[in-house]
């Protein structure tokens, strides 16, 4: 229980320092780069960690647990990571090109910049981070991961100076990516991991078990950049960038309070198997989650005004204030929709999950569409966003609480 948490306290500064020093840099950027460009730059963005997300496939979520529960078997341990990255070879292939396809056909000019964040999807879809977090052994690891993103923060502040720096932003944004990938590569070695017994092994069972994870999280990753798309081209780029920092805000006080979570998953993957009253266990980390994330909310809601004067040197009105108090809703139904998957994976109900998702995904799509054809204000698009996603948490946490001993 100790190292349990360690480990959750260890991700929580990673993740939260992951979005909390863009937080601290985003203000300078915005006020040199414009809030326009910055709008621009967050479509880039949201394809980028959605191709991330493509390329991963699910395969990290699955190894974790696999690996959790073989500790000790060196030769299991390597059969696991060979199947998670000779199918990550051929995934982060198809991201990859479908992102440069994407970017181009959308933007002129913007080549190098969709070659560069192509260069960060390969090193992200190949980083070790998930092997360090399977094995529960987190410190270097944490260290390595602030330090590159302190580091290129400092970078970013220094040498971003007017708009035709975007280039150098993107380089600097993806290099903290690469560098921390690179440097874990290594730290690897020093853990039981040895590259030379990796072989390309294509095991038709771990592809199945992937996919049962990632196809849930695939619809919940895709809505980022269909939202931010479909948002740039109906309400403009000012009103993306605005967006872009709503989400920024709620996901610095959700990237404090997901790490937790990734932490509890290979715990309670083990406990599923020795504990006898699984169900008291899921009901305490449930009601812990569930009032972190009202906290969470209040502590947004209340000094959204510092916040916003913070980011954009002004506050946010009219359709502006109404987009973000309904993003930073939003921190609700995500964590305890974490929470209640991550609990169904362990028993084995991914497609339960599916059915939920697709029709939250479906509904989300529909009142997009609803929006684009009566020319709706963006208030609209907020609601049909958080309704159907809180609609989805009642469903999914009625499932996990009718979850098996």
């Amino acid at each position: 229980m100790r190292k349990l948490f360690e480990n959750i306290g260890l991700l929580t500064i990673v993740k939260g320092l992951d979005f909390l020093i863009p937080l601290i840099v985003l203000p300078i950027v915005i006020s040199r780069i414009g809030l326009e460009l910055f709008g621009e730059y967050s479509v880039l963005l949201s394809f980028f960690t959605f191709f991330i997300s493509f390329g991963n496939f699910g395969f990290n979520t699955d190894a974790i647990k696999d690996i959790s529960l073989n500790k000790g078997d060196k030769i299991k341990f390597h059969e696991i990571l060979s199947e998670v990255f000779s199918y990550k070879i051929i995934f982060s292939i198809i991201a990859i090109s479908l992102f440069l396809i994407i970017v181009n056909l959308k933007y002129e000019g913007y080549f190098l910049i969709s070659l560069i964040f192509s260069l960060g999807i390969l090193f992200e879809v190949f980083s070790l981070s998930f092997y360090f977090l399977a094995i529960q052994k987190l410190r270097f690891v944490s260290f390595v991961q602030i330090l590159t993103k302190l580091i290129f923060g400092i970078l970013i502040v220094l040498f971003v100076k007017n708009e035709s720096d975007l280039l150098l932003y993107v380089v600097f944004t993806v290099a903290a990516t690469i560098l921390n990938s690179i440097i874990i590569f290594f730290l690897s070695r020093k853990f039981d991991f040895n590259y030379e017994l990796l072989t390309i092994r294509y095991e038709k069972k771990r592809l199945l078990s992937s996919f049962n994870i990632y196809s849930y999280t695939f619809l919940n990753n895709l809505i980022n950049p269909i939202t931010t798309y479909f948002i740039s081209i109906n309400y403009g780029n000012s009103m993306t960038g605005i967006f872009a920092l709503s989400q920024k805000t709620y996901s610095v006080f959700y990237s404090a309070i997901e790490p937790a979570m990734n932490a509890v998953y290979p715990y309670l993957s083990e406990q599923r198997r020795v504990v006898n009253n699984f169900m008291l266990l899921i009901k305490k980390f449930f009601v812990a989650f569930l009032l972190i994330s009202l906290l969470a909310y209040f502590v947004m809601y209340f000094a959204s005004p510092y916040i916003q004067l913070y980011l954009l040197k002004r506050v946010f009105v009219g359709d502006e204030l109404i987009l973000y108090y309904l993003i930073c809703l939003m921190i609700l139904p995500s964590v305890l929709n974490l929470v209640s998957t991550r609990v169904l994976i362990i028993e084995g109900r991914q497609k339960e999950i599916l059915k939920i998702l697709g029709i939250n995904f479906c509904v989300i799509l529909l009142g997009y569409i609803v929006v684009r054809f009566f020319k709706l204000e963006v208030f609209y698009l907020g609601m049909f966003l958080v309704g159907s996603s809180i609609l989805a948490m009642i469903s999914l946490v009625m499932k996990m609480f009718t979850t098996k001993e």
